[in-house]
């Protein structure tokens, strides 16, 4: 019998304000069970009722993220130009 899989809320929808919280709850709980408060276990089983569960091999549901080609290029470009050695730009310019 394979090991099953560890599934987790697909936290990506959430909004981004509600991931902070999540997150917020989340390290307080893994920190120290004890600083939690019953009002932010509810909140936290809130956040996440109603979430699918993805294992590691799922695609997250959240927003697809697509970058204008013109501002990838920009990145593209800044990014290469900070790897050539300084004064190289001036030259090939």
């Amino acid at each position: 019998m394979e090991p099953k899989e560890e599934s987790v809320p697909d936290i990506s929808l959430l909004s981004p304000e509600q991931q902070d919280r999540y997150q917020e709850l989340a390290d307080k709980l893994l920190a120290d069970e004890s600083s939690i408060t019953l009002a932010e276990i509810e909140e936290l089983n809130q956040l996440l009722k109603g979430l699918p569960l993805v294992g590691p091999h799922d695609k997250f549901g959240g927003p697809d993220l697509e970058i204008p080609e013109s501002l990838a290029f920009h990145f593209k470009w800044t990014e290469q130009e900070a790897s050539f050695p300084t004064g190289f730009m001036t030259f090939v310019v």
